[in-house]
C-alpha cells in the first residue's frame, strides 16, 4: 500500500501529525465507499507500531495514559484518536473503543482545565499540573475544537452522557471563551488567568475555534436511542419527522430559552394532525428541580438523566422547562492551592480587571461561607458596548470588618476589553483552615 515510503517520515511529532489525516481520510472512504481509502487508513494504524513511531494503540491499552504516548503531543493525538473512535465505527474493533475510553477517563480524571480544554505548550503534561496563566500556552484551540469532536462521536455511538456532559462543559466554557464576543478575533491560547491573546489573523488555531463553534447547531438537539431529543436549551428552531404509527409525520420545535441566563425555556411543538409520539429532555448533570409542564401535566426528572414522553400530541403543544441553576466552588487543586472558582450551571465565571478596578484585587479574602454562595445580578455594572448580559456580584468573607464584593462575569465573556481576567481567586487561608 505504502510502496515502501513510511508516513511517520511524513511529520513531526513521531509521527502523529502526518498520522492525523487518519481522521478525514476515513470521512473519505465513508463518504466514497472507495475502498483505497480504507486499506490506506488500516496501514496508517499500522504505522503506529513502526521503529520511532506513537504506538497510540498499544501505549493507550496498557498504560491508559495520554501523557505517554509518543511525545504527549495533544492535538495530533487527539486527532488520531478521533480518527481510531471512526474506525470502531466501520469495524466494531472492541480494542479502538478501549482506547478512546482510556483516554478519556485519563484526561477528564487527570488532564482537563475545569473550562472544558486541555494542553499545556500544546503537550499533554504530568498528571494533575493545569497551570493556568498565560505563561502555559494552555488550551490550545485545536485541541479543544479536537476534545470537542472527539465527545460527540463518544456520545453518538455509546448514548453516554458522561460524554456530552464534556461536551457541554467546553462549548459553555473555553470554546466560546476562545472568541472575542465584540471583535470575532480568536485566540489560540486561552488562559484562565490573564488577558486572552486576541488575534485576528489566520493560523490553524485561530481557525479551529470557529470551527469548533459551527458545530453547536449540531449538538443541540439529536435523536437518542431514535427518540427526538432535547439536549440544550438554547435558542432554536427545528425541523424533523416522527414515526406516528404507520406513517411519519413532519414535526417543528421552536425553543425559545432565557439560558444560560436563567434555567427557562419553552418549546413550541408543530404538528400536521394529533398524534401519539415520544419525545425525550436531557435534564443536565448540574442541574436542580427539574420540571416540564405540558397542558398542566409536570414530569419531573434527576440531574445527568433523559426523560421520555410519551403522549398524545396536538398541533402547537407547549412544554415549558424550568430548572434551578446552583451556584459551587471549586478547590484550585494541586496547581492552585489556596485558590477556588466559582461555578453556575455549566459556566465557570471569571473576575476581569475592567469591571473590577481594585489594585488589591484579592487582597483579605478568605471564603464565601460554607453553603453561601449566592450572586446577585448586577447588569448595571457592565461598561458601555460590553457583549454579553450577564453580570453578577457575590460577597465574601474578608479579613476587614466587611465582606469583600467582586464582580463576576461567565468566563466566555471575560477579557473581551482586553483586560486580565482570573478564573482562579486568592484567599488568605488554606484549605485546610476552612
Amino acid at each position: 500500500m505504502s510502496k515502501g515510503k513510511n508516513i511517520l517520515k511524513a511529520g513531526s511529532h513521531t509521527g502523529m501529525a502526518a498520522t492525523s489525516v487518519l481522521d478525514p481520510m476515513l470521512d473519505l472512504y465513508m463518504w466514497t465507499g472507495d475502498k483505497k481509502y480504507f486499506e490506506f487508513c488500516k496501514y496508517i494504524i499500522r504505522s503506529y507500531d513502526f521503529a520511532g513511531g506513537p504506538a497510540i494503540v498499544q501505549t493507550l491499552l496498557k498504560d491508559k495514559q495520554v501523557n505517554k504516548v509518543g511525545n504527549a503531543k495533544a492535538y495530533e493525538m487527539l486527532s488520531n484518536i478521533l480518527g481510531l473512535v471512526k474506525m470502531y465505527r466501520l469495524t466494531g474493533d472492541e480494542s479502538l473503543l478501549s482506547v478512546s475510553n482510556n483516554a478519556f477517563d485519563d484526561i477528564t480524571s487527570k488532564r482537563l482545565y475545569i473550562t472544558g480544554a486541555s494542553s499545556d505548550h500544546e503537550h499533554f503534561v504530568a498528571d494533575n499540573i493545569l497551570k493556568a496563566d498565560t505563561s502555559a500556552h494552555m488550551g490550545e484551540g485545536c485541541v479543544t475544537t479536537t476534545w470537542l469532536q472527539f465527545n460527540m462521536q463518544m456520545f453518538s455511538i455509546t448514548g453516554n452522557l458522561k460524554f456530552y456532559n464534556e461536551i457541554e462543559k467546553s462549548v459553555y466554557n473555553h470554546l466560546l471563551g476562545a472568541e472575542n464576543p465584540q471583535t470575532g478575533c480568536v485566540s489560540y491560547y486561552t488562559p484562565l488567568m490573564g488577558a486572552k491573546p486576541y488575534r485576528c489573523n489566520i493560523t490553524c488555531c485561530l481557525s479551529s475555534i470557529p470551527r469548533g463553534i459551527s458545530l453547536i447547531p449540531l449538538i443541540n438537539y439529536g435523536r437518542v436511542n431514535n427518540i427526538p431529543t432535547i439536549l440544550m436549551y438554547e435558542a432554536a428552531n427545528i425541523k424533523d419527522s416522527i414515526d406516528a404509527g404507520k406513517e411519519k409525520l413532519s414535526i417543528g420545535l421552536d425553543i425559545k430559552s432565557e439560558f444560560p441566563g436563567n434555567g427557562k425555556a419553552t418549546i413550541l411543538v408543530t404538528l400536521p394532525k394529533k398524534a401519539k409520539a415520544t419525545f425525550q429532555l436531557r435534564v443536565p448533570v448540574w442541574a436542580t428541580r427539574f420540571t416540564a409542564i405540558i397542558n398542566g401535566k409536570t414530569y419531573t426528572g434527576q440531574s445527568n438523566q433523559i426523560i421520555k414522553i410519551e403522549r398524545y400530541w396536538n398541533n402547537k403543544d407547549e412544554i415549558s422547562v424550568s430548572f434551578n441553576m446552583p451556584v459551587s466552588t471549586i478547590d484550585g487543586g494541586k496547581s492552585y492551592p489556596g485558590y477556588f472558582a466559582i461555578r453556575r450551571g455549566p459556566q465557570i465565571l471569571s473576575v476581569d480587571r475592567s469591571i473590577n478596578r481594585n489594585s488589591n484585587l484579592f487582597d483579605d479574602i478568605v471564603y464565601p461561607t460554607a453553603g453561601k454562595y449566592k450572586l446577585l445580578e448586577t447588569n448595571s455594572k457592565l461598561p458601555a458596548g460590553w457583549a454579553g448580559g450577564q453580570c453578577y456580584t457575590m460577597q465574601l468573607l474578608s479579613n476587614r470588618d466587611k465582606p469583600k464584593e467582586l464582580v463576576l462575569v461567565p468566563y466566555a465573556d471575560a477579557s473581551q476589553t482586553g483586560a486580565e481576567a482570573f478564573v482562579w481567586i486568592k484567599t488568605n487561608k488554606s484549605s485546610t483552615d476552612r
